[in-house]
């Protein structure tokens, strides 16, 4: 071994020839670096053996070469994958370079294919040998351009080309040149955690494994030839959880909703511009939302406007990890979904154009990355306009095979980097192919070779008949769908048959419209606006509601919660169900309570003490075991694609059951819907929710699954021992198991032949590092030329004889036989479960519901919550809420929340115009009144001493101030779009916020439009209402409808720091009272929230005189207009004219004196009181000169 390493390290300084002809330079190497370096004199010779450096140390050299050689033109250096800076110039290069000669291998140039050299019918470049595998690699990136490899190489998975490098950046390894390409590589057991970075990033990541075993391969007719490799998984966002090898929650947002949101639309051409306008209608919208790993369906087709408000609802209801968008698509809906993907903290990765373009950049989560890869891409167009060598394509590029980046379109690139970087990934598919109806021939081919799968795989009759049942459901449900969703689920189809994930269309208990006449659909504004799922600041979920009312115990509880609070109902009779079940829930757990501190109660509560407290304990315990267990819910999705893995299905499968089996202790029957004497659940809700997760069926469908397979096989991943074979099932299995146990004793029973041979009774077979079935002997032992000497210490030696060497190859390819066929049963099993899919699907939703329902127990409970009271839909529309809070303010003040009472009827008063001061609590009022009402319709009670309503049709919100520049929306125009959504949309049973409205255009205006706006909602709409401003004209609207509206402000008290300067504003201290008073606010008190955020005393005193003029002035010219209406009267001496005149005389001398009183009010410096001095003397002089 010693002479061995000599004779390595000894080609490492293998002499140089001096002078080597060129053609010995140009043929010597069968490589090239991805980094250039300028053509040599001489080249030295090949080693064959190489140090692998970082890509520092290239850089270095390279840095050195071009020192010492003038280059032709120059290339920009490669950056470190970690800092991405390039490295700094060495200031004495000779003694680098002359280590660097030792130590690296040199680059030619030469060796770079040039573009106008001709290339081989495998679009190789003639003049490059590629190794083997990198042949593999350059072959399968021409069939799948767009997809990062990550390619199975022993025990490590490796990245080449531009793959490599991206993988350095996102990963945080080392790339380095190898052979052709620069190179990167992870370990094959952390697999699950790289793919899930990657992923997360936006790529799309595809894991190729080698098709063939050693033993397979020996056996075959490439025994010679490298390991046959293909594409083996295809990751995504979206898919990634029920793909294979990756279920779990490592590094990964298995918590939220990953849903693949395809899109299509049609542009609906009006001739009558104004009868477009007045419509609000400008594209038909059809969309499909996948949930892959839940197996949830979404499906929607609508009318939208020129602003896209329905689909940006939508965008940020559902939240989908990845976008497939059917060209063609509009301008505005791009923009549309630009925009709502940045707001979602996500960036886009467009498919389109990573097609089109060669090269490019992501942004990844660091934006960084994305400012450094955009300065790089600047530089080489710089690069480009100088005189350089041509064009030439880097082996390491992969040329017609290499990574397409993503290249973001113009529009991207400022709002990438205006904020955190994005990962949706959005991909176009052309929709031409789906037009004049081929988009349900498309989806029912897909129904017919399904049909036919199960009728070749699956010769039970039941089977069959309960497969088409449900095929016969799913394709009415499809029938029934619109020509444009009809269309979006088309392509999803045709997307997913790439990742073999198309069989969950298939389910017709998935497919569900994305809103109905039971559920509440929330607009986008409202969802932002109110905060309901992230908080404006910095768009987390901390501080929403969905954050303050998700105490679900279990992920996919989560996930249902988000779906009731997004969708609230609008059935009076589901939501009182809900809260039958919450107020059951919640009174059990204040009686276990009072159980665990009395201990001894009467008899006459016995009953309720040993009753109560066990729903309670059951349902707790159930809930916590659930949420310690894997997602069940992405796990029976995962058993139903075949991708899940032995010990996930035991896993699943037994949290189910031991879900089933605690909730059997309520003794629900099964047959009676109605309580009955032995049940001790009153709700019908909560009833009909247990008997779903507890049903005998289930329970022995479980037991019965879980009986077919070997625990300690699936935790060990044994496959050969994985199934338990009962009669006659499996037969390729225990065939396989046969030949190779057979295998194993012809083995064994060697050893009794090689006794007799050496005279050695006590002789066995050894096993030392893996190899099995060695024979050790003295090293004085002679043995026959045939044997094989494997390893040898000092006194013994092991060989392998040529008999053993037959038998182990016999035996190794016996096991891999049985491991295929243990595999294929594996498969045929989890296919077999998909006649129980349905029925585990239902249980596992009725747990989530049951978790929501405990969740919302616990709200009430912890933050002593209120029952909320639903009036009869007969009854008139109306909110009374009495002491009500905000849920979420209430709980950041610890206490200190000041409560308010809303009364507003449909019958009566039905309007409420607030004002008030500046930071007095107007915006905080009115959210909280629609945080209340959503709360009550979602079946939650409510942070009030009680609450009276009427079911809402719809929450309509106009708050706050915000622009879109993507979209060329101004703050205004934002303003009118909401306020026209609302006009349109809203009716007698809906509730309208509005904070504020016209404050985005002139004062005039502002007035005008939204008085006219408060005008309509209460003549025509007739709708409960909350109107904030700061307008005394639009408060005067209560004058005009003095039954259904009314003016309230928040209370305040005002104090002076000086009695002498009582009217000047500035010196006032405020003190607010956040309590909803009758009546309208002598002051905004602006100048105060001035002061709060540190404006300059000497702004604020000059806004205070200014404020105080133009306030005079205007009650001046008040008076004025009621002159007007003086009839006509004759003077002695004067006519009218002269008279009116002199009254213009005498305002403008008023004007002065008022003028002449902020100056002696002004505390200003003297130089400036003299300019206001002479401004009034200016004045003096134009009312001197009428």
């Amino acid at each position: 071994m010693g002479k061995q390493k000599q004779q390595v390290i000894s080609r490492f300084f293998a002499p140089k020839p001096k002078f080597p002809s060129l053609s010995s330079s140009s043929s010597s190497s069968a490589t090239a670096a991805d980094i250039t370096l300028p053509t040599q004199p001489f080249s030295p010779a090949k080693v064959s053996a190489t140090v692998t450096f970082s890509p520092s140390k290239r850089l270095i050299s390279s840095a050195i070469a071009s020192q010492l050689t003038p280059p032709k033109s120059s290339k920009r250096p490669k950056l470190s994958p970690h800092t991405h800076n390039p490295l700094p110039s060495i200031p004495n290069p000779s003694l680098h370079q002359r280590f660097l000669d030792k130590f690296l291998e040199p680059t030619d140039d030469s060796f770079q294919p040039s573009n106008q050299n001709p290339r081989t019918s495998n679009g190789a470049d003639p003049k490059y040998k590629y190794t083997p595998l990198e042949q593999q690699v350059v072959d399968l990136k021409k069939r799948y351009p767009d997809v990062l490899l990550m390619v199975e190489v022993g025990y490590r998975y490796r990245f080449f080309g531009q793959d490599a490098e991206i993988a350095a950046r996102v990963l945080g390894i080392y790339a380095h040149l190898d052979h052709n390409f620069m190179t990167a590589s992870i370990p094959t057991f952390r697999l699950n955690v790289h793919v899930r970075r990657l992923v997360s990033a936006g790529y799309k990541v595809g894991v190729v494994k080698q098709t063939e075993t050693a033993a397979i391969k020996a056996h075959g007719s490439n025994k010679l030839g490298p390991f046959c490799r293909g594409l083996s998984a295809l990751y995504t966002k979206a898919t990634l959880e029920a793909a294979q090898d990756l279920g779990g929650a490592e590094e990964g947002c298995a918590g939220e909703s990953n849903y693949l949101f395809c899109l299509v639309e049609n542009s609906m051409l009006v001739d009558n511009l104004d009868c477009r306008i007045e419509n609000g209608v400008d594209v038909k919208i059809g969309i499909v939302a996948m949930e892959i790993s839940t197996g949830d369906v979404i499906y929607r087709e609508y009318d939208d406007n020129f602003m896209r408000s329905g689909l940006e609802a939508m965008l940020l209801s559902l939240a989908p990890a990845e976008l497939l968008l059917g060209d063609p698509i509009s301008k505005p809906t791009e923009k549309v979904v630009v925009e709502v993907s940045v707001r979602m903290d996500v960036s886009l990765y467009d498919e389109k154009d990573t097609m089109e373009e060669g090269s490019g950049y992501f942004l990844g989560k660091c934006w960084v990355c994305g400012l450094i890869a955009l300065i790089r891409d600047c530089l080489d167009a710089i690069l480009r306009t100088f005189p350089r060598r041509a064009e030439i394509q880097e082996p390491g590029s992969l040329e017609n095979g290499g990574r397409h980046s993503s290249r973001l379109s113009s529009n991207l690139l400022l709002l990438g980097y205006a904020g955190p970087a994005s990962n949706v990934r959005v991909e176009r598919a052309s929709r031409d192919c789906f037009k004049n109806g081929s988009a349900l021939a498309e989806v029912m081919s897909l129904y017919e070779n399904i049909d036919q799968d199960n009728l070749t795989e699956d010769n039970n009759p039941e089977t069959v008949l309960i497969g088409q049942k449900s095929d016969l459901t799913a394709i009415k449900e499809i029938v029934n769908m619109p020509n444009l969703a009809l269309q979006a689920f088309a392509l999803t189809i045709r997307h997913l048959k790439q990742f073999g994930l198309e069989r969950v269309v298939s389910l017709a208990s998935s497919f569900r419209p994305f809103s109905c006449k039971m559920e509440m659909t929330l607009s986008g504004n409202t969802l932002t606006q109110l905060e309901v799922l992230k908080n404006n600041d910095d768009g987390s979920e901390t501080g929403s509601l969905l954050h303050c009312m998700n105490h679900t115990l279990t992920i996919f509880g989560s996930r249902l919660l988000r779906q009731w609070i997004t969708h609230p109902l609008c059935d009076r009779n589901m939501i009182i169900a809900r809260q039958e079940a919450v107020s059951e829930i919640a009174a059990s757990m204040v009686s276990s309570k009072v159980s665990s501190n009395n201990g001894v109660l009467d008899e006459e509560d016995s009953d309720v003490i040993v009753i109560e407290p066990e729903l309670n304990y059951i349902l707790s315990s159930v809930l916590t075991t659930l949420g310690r267990a894997p997602d069940i819910q992405r796990g029976i999705t995962r058993i139903f694609h075949r991708t899940a893995a032995p010990s996930e299905f035991i896993a699943v499968i037994q949290a189910i059951l031991f879900a089933g089996k605690q909730l059997q202790q309520f003794h629900i029957d099964e047959e009676d819907d109605n309580c009955s004497s032995e049940s001790i659940i009153g709700s019908k809700l909560l009833r009909k929710l247990i008997l779903s997760a507890s049903s005998s069926g289930l329970i022995n469908i479980a037991a019965k699954l879980l009986s077919t397979i070997s625990k300690e096989a699936a935790d060990q991943g044994d496959f050969p021992n994985l199934m338990i074979i009962y009669s006659d099932q499996y037969p390729k299995v225990a065939r396989a198991r046969k030949e190779a146990q057979s295998a194993r004793e012809k083995l064994d029973a060697l050893i009794t032949f090689y006794r007799k041979q050496l005279g050695m009774r006590n002789l066995e077979f050894t096993s030392v590092s893996g190899t099995t079935h060695l024979i050790e002997l003295a090293i004085d032992v002679k043995v026959p030329s045939k044997w094989v000497k494997i390893n040898s210490t000092k006194k013994t030696v092991r060989y392998h004889p040529p008999e053993v060497l037959a038998a182990l190859d016999e035996l190794s390819l016996a096991n891999e036989e049985l491991m295929v066929a243990s595999r294929d049963a594996w498969d045929d099993f989890l296919r077999g479960f998909s006649r129980y899919y349905a029925e585990f699907q239902a249980a596992v939703q009725a747990l989530a519901s049951i978790d929501c329902l405990y969740s919302l127990a616990i709200l009430s409970r912890n933050k002593n919550y209120a029952r909320p009271e639903f009036v009869h839909d007969d009854e008139p529309a109306q909110i009374h809420i009495c002491s009500g809070r905000h849920p979420v303010l209430e709980g950041t003040l610890q206490g200190n929340f000041v409560p308010n009472d809303t009364n507003l009827d449909a019958n009566g008063e039905h309007c409420q115009i607030v004002t008030g001061p500046n930071m007095g609590g107007k915006s905080c009022y009115i959210r909280q009144v629609a945080l209340i009402a959503l709360m009550s319709q979602v079946g939650s009670f409510v942070p009030a001493f009680s609450a009276k309503l009427h079911v809402l049709d719809g929450i309509y919100t106009r708050m706050g101030a915000s622009d879109s520049i993507q979209q060329g929306r101004s703050t205004f125009l934002e303003e009118m779009t909401e306020t026209s959504h609302i006009l349109r949309h809203s009716s007698s049973r809906s509730l309208v916020i509005i904070d504020e409205l016209g404050r985005g255009t002139s004062t005039h205006d502002g007035v005008a439009i939204a008085y006219a706006a408060l005008h309509n909602l209460l003549q025509q709409k007739k709708c409960l209402v909350l109107f904030v401003t700061h307008y005394p004209k639009v408060a005067e609207i209560a004058k005009e409808f003095p039954a259904c509206a009314r003016a309230y402000h928040v209370s305040y008290l005002t104090s002076h720091k000086n009695p002498s300067l009582s009217g000047q504003k500035s010196t006032e201290d405020v003190t607010y009272l956040y309590k909803l008073v009758p009546g309208v606010a002598e002051s905004s008190f602006g100048f105060k929230v001035a002061q709060l955020a540190q404006i300059p005393l000497s702004c604020i005193a000059r806004a205070t005189e200014m404020g105080i003029w133009l306030e005079e002035i205007v009650a001046r010219r008040a008076q004025h207009k009621s002159r007007e209406h003086l009839p006509e009267i004759s003077v002695k001496g004067l006519e009218w004219q002269s008279f009116q005149s002199f009254l213009e005389r005498i305002d403008g001398y008023e004007e002065f004196f008022i003028f002449l009183k902020a100056i002696v009010r002004s505390a200003d410096v003297m130089g400036t009181c003299c300019h206001q001095i002479y401004q009034a003397r200016s004045m003096a002089m134009d009312l001197l000169g009428r």
